[in-house]
């Protein structure tokens, strides 16, 4: 009988794994709202609430999270990378219907080099 509960409690936590793994979304919302406090924290003045009210801010986000975030779902959870110089580096682990962001020096590194790729880009054109 215990083997029998027991089972049933290793099943259903892998049912409620698998049906609350987040998705690349939940990865690129959690890595905008991650960039947007670093900025704050580094601006004096300017906090997470003013950076949302600037038109067109919350685009570029989410155009920099779709293009430079790369979701490795692995049903249970899911890994959110980031592409640096060739390197991938893991930013984000989503479970449970949550993304947890770390390692912040990498998240800034990586919006770094987007916006020395855009510069670049445009100085072509």
């Amino acid at each position: 009988m215990k083997k029998l509960i027991g089972l049933a409690i290793f099943i259903g936590l892998i049912v409620l794994l698998y049906s609350t793994c987040p998705e690349k979304k939940d990865h690129t919302e959690a890595l905008s709202d991650s960039v947007s406090q670093i900025i704050s924290d580094q601006v004096p003045g300017v906090d997470v609430n003013t950076l949302s009210s600037i038109p067109g801010f919350e685009g570029v986000l989410q155009f920099v999270g779709e293009n430079m975030v790369d979701v490795d779902n692995y049903f249970l959870f899911s890994l959110g990378k980031m592409d640096l110089g060739g390197e991938q580096q893991v930013v984000s682990l989503g479970i449970c219907g949550h993304v947890f962001t770390f390692n912040d020096k990498i998240v800034k590194e990586g919006a770094s080099l987007y916006e020395k790729a855009s510069t670049t880009f445009k100085d072509m054109f």
